[in-house]
């Protein structure tokens, strides 16, 4: 079966790291990390989806818009070039939609956790955040196109990534990236040191095949 993580480690290179970096007026070190962290969240959140029900959504969804075409034009996404063919007039580039979906009411704190966990400033992590979304459903239905996964087979997959990542960083014994998006308890998470750290240490083995 297809690895979303494995098509994500093809496209997310030091070379794409540098055209991002630009992109967001950041500086590499600072948008590595994020990057690294936002990823994993990012499955994370898709997994906290799927727990909820929302499998059905998600597979039409992915039919619907994201076929893994942008992967193929990522090279422009990341440097903000127009004429992405008709990507860009169809929801497969409404990162609004998509960060919606996949963090809910959780998405500004995330956006302060890694700002924090980063030194970059807010805007800069909410734009890494806009361009890497539709990579990742782009990733994903690439996944599902190449499989020919039913919505059964998609939620599987889904949850095997974040099972799979977690398995390789001793941090998140303590609970799951979707446990911890859909947690309020107090409303006292720190995500800086709680959620960004796990995520950059889930990014590290993502994208490099080890720990960080």
């Amino acid at each position: 079966m297809a690895s979303v993580t494995e098509e994500l480690r093809k496209y997310i290179t030091p070379e794409t790291i540098q055209k991002l970096s630009a992109q967001v007026d950041a500086n590499e070190e600072g948008t590595a990390k994020a990057v690294s962290a936002l990823l994993p969240l990012m499955l994370g959140g898709l997994a906290r989806n799927v727990e909820r029900g929302g499998a059905a959504n998600l597979s039409k969804a992915i039919e619907r818009d994201h076929d893994g075409a942008v992967l193929d034009q990522i090279g422009d996404l990341f440097t903000g070039k127009t004429g992405m063919g008709n990507l860009a007039s169809g929801r497969t580039l409404d990162s609004s939609g998509i960060l919606g979906h996949l963090f809910g009411d959780r998405q500004q704190s995330v956006q302060q956790g890694i700002s924090q966990a980063t030194n970059l400033n807010v805007g800069q992590v909410t734009n890494l955040m806009s361009l890497l979304a539709p990579v990742v459903m782009g990733a994903l239905g690439r996944a599902k196109k190449r499989d020919n996964l039913d919505q059964e087979q998609l939620a599987k997959l889904v949850k095997r990534e974040q099972q799979d990542l977690e398995t390789q960083v001793p941090e998140t014994q303590e609970g799951s990236l979707s446990k911890w998006l859909d947690s309020n308890q107090d409303g006292k998470v720190n995500l800086s040191d709680d959620i960004a750290k796990v995520g950059m240490a889930l990014g590290a083995a993502m994208l490099f095949g080890r720990k960080k």
